[in-house]
């Protein structure tokens, strides 16, 4: 298979994702009530119920579960055919989850009233902490190599 028709292959499924998820957006948006804060909670629930909402949390799951797939079948084709790009890759990952792993020891996990009424769990929000951690460390890591990298650039001329 060449690189233009793994392309056009590619290009034609991005399309026809992308469609189907806004065909799916539009029909439970089409399908809600127009004023959902004038009803009371049992009409809003029953409202979201009837909606076409099942059928686009079966379509984001879909998504998840075939991004899932190619990441592993790009992952075991990029471990054939180039093992050491593959295995610094599968290092960054394993010191990514080290880092969330120390950010989720650090994260307090507090509940507060409203979270203890919505019946989220402990555990949901220290998970949820340690990924903004990371997240931030991330993110600060990257501006760092972006404001050191041409200076490195420049030493090593």
């Amino acid at each position: 298979m060449t690189s233009s028709t793994k392309t056009m292959i590619l290009n034609i499924l991005k399309i026809t994702l992308s469609v189907l998820g806004a065909l799916f957006v539009v029909l439970a948006v089409v399908d809600l009530p127009a004023d959902l804060k004038s009803l009371t909670v049992e009409d809003q629930e029953l409202a979201m119920k009837n909606t076409k909402l099942g059928l686009m949390t079966t379509f984001t799951l879909f998504i998840v579960i075939l991004g899932a797939i190619l990441i592993l079948a790009f992952f075991l084709f990029g471990l054939i055919t180039d093992t050491k790009k593959t295995l610094k890759a599968v290092l960054g990952y394993a010191l990514a989850g080290v880092a969330f792993l120390l950010f989720y020891l650090m994260a307090k996990g507090t509940v507060t009233p409203v979270a203890q009424k919505d019946g989220i769990a402990a555990s949901t929000l220290k998970a949820t902490e340690a990924g903004l951690y990371l997240t931030i460390f991330m993110v600060l890591v990257g501006f760092a190599l972006m404001l050191v990298g041409p200076l490195f650039r420049y030493i090593k001329k």
